[in-house]
């Protein structure tokens, strides 16, 4: 194997340092314009013209081509994956205007998703003004699920206030989604309303259908910024990424029920332990899959139930592998955008696990044929 680049590494730091920033309630932007001050610039915006570099883009192109063919051949144990990583993207000048830019486009087109997409992306609006805009394009707009989902969770944050008309709205648009009652749980849970928390957590075990839409606004900022965002690839993906990993799961409450109380009655340890099957098997997100074996693992701890308890331990052990194949997968599709569309459909349709496992399958396919080469520079 040919030792990898750094555009590879660089993108995945990168990619963790996001969620890092996120978690200390740093935006996309900000964390974008204190990497650009402090690292000069070899995270995936690495300048294009450097005065060192002595050889052409033909040969450039040509050399990235043979090696990767090369490999290619060598590799026969089918699980090789074209190395992108040596390819030089080009740095975003100016990045918090371009997305200013970015965000003025969208508040002035006339499109109903250009005109969302200017509300769930403007970083310089505040959580409540955000909610009361989305709240105005929902009653202005034909009815979305996944909206309406995306605004019942929100009722989540103490700064947000919301009322029984809006959840019943949203009951007789989803109410057979548990993934909306799963939100109105952490709702009451939220308002120390544990009853009407039990009665939402039961609901969302009898319903028949699980939908978060999580990855929805992923690929709602992949949709609008293409047309209007002319920066590479990997810079849209890395932005759609951090606003990805921004978005709460708006379970927290619910969480902290199931999984920090040492005892519960029957009935309410069997409605975390449901809960937690529900989140394993149907949620979008692997965390969440994770999350719901948590919540059935405390539930079995709490029955004295060590061998169900040892079992799922196993359980979210082995989920949480993260191999070579899956960074090699990724990086590859933030060069091939066709590539990145079908990891995001599988994310949409069968949830994050599930994608990653048929992005490796149809990135090592790519591979194998020796012509393929998404990476060229330009």
């Amino acid at each position: 194997m040919r030792k990898r680049g750094k555009v590879k590494y660089l993108l995945m730091i990168s990619i963790g340092m996001i969620f890092i920033a996120l978690l200390y309630n740093e935006s996309l932007i900000e964390y974008l314009l204190r990497l650009e001050d402090s690292n000069k610039h070899e995270l995936v915006i690495t300048k294009t013209t450097n005065a060192k570099q002595s050889i052409t883009q033909e040969s450039l192109n040509q050399q990235n081509f043979l090696a990767n063919k090369a490999q290619h051949e060598e590799d026969n144990i089918g699980d090789y994956i074209y190395d992108c990583s040596d390819v030089i993207v080009p740095q975003i000048q100016n990045p918090q205007q371009v997305h200013t830019d970015f965000i003025s486009q969208l508040k002035n087109s006339s499109s109903p998703e250009h005109q969302l997409s200017a509300i769930l992306f403007d970083h310089n609006l505040n959580e409540k003004e955000r909610f009361d805009l989305l709240i105005e394009y929902k009653n202005n707009q034909l009815e979305s699920p996944s909206l309406m989902l995306d605004i019942i969770g929100r009722c989540s944050d103490r700064e947000i206030s919301c009322n029984d008309d809006l959840f019943a709205q949203a009951i007789e648009l989803e109410g057979n989604n548990s993934a909306l009652w799963l939100h109105l749980a952490n709702y009451y849970f939220a308002e120390k309303n544990e009853s009407m928390a039990f009665d939402a957590m039961s609901n969302a075990i009898k319903a028949s259908e699980f939908n978060d839409y999580y990855y929805n606004d992923l690929a709602l900022y992949m949709r609008t910024s293409k047309g209007l965002l002319d920066v590479h690839l990997s810079h849209r993906v890395i932005a759609s990424i951090g606003i990805f990993a921004a978005k709460p799961l708006w379970i927290s409450e619910m969480a902290n029920f199931c999984l920090n109380n040492e005892h519960l009655s029957e009935q309410e340890n069997f409605l975390c332990l449901e809960v937690g099957k529900l989140m394993e098997y149907n949620a979008s997100l692997h965390i969440a899959n994770v999350i719901g074996i948590q919540f059935q693992e405390k539930a079995y701890e709490r029955e004295g139930n060590d061998e169900l308890v040892a079992l799922l331990k196993a359980k979210a052990k082995k989920g949480d592998n993260w191999s070579t194949l899956h960074n090699d997968s990724f990086v590859l599709s933030t060069f091939d955008e066709g590539l990145f569309e079908y990891w995001l459909d599988s994310a949409i349709n069968h949830g994050e696990y599930k994608a990653q496992q048929l992005l490796i399958e149809e990135a090592i396919t790519l591979s194998k044929n020796e012509y393929y080469n998404p990476c060229p520079v330009n």
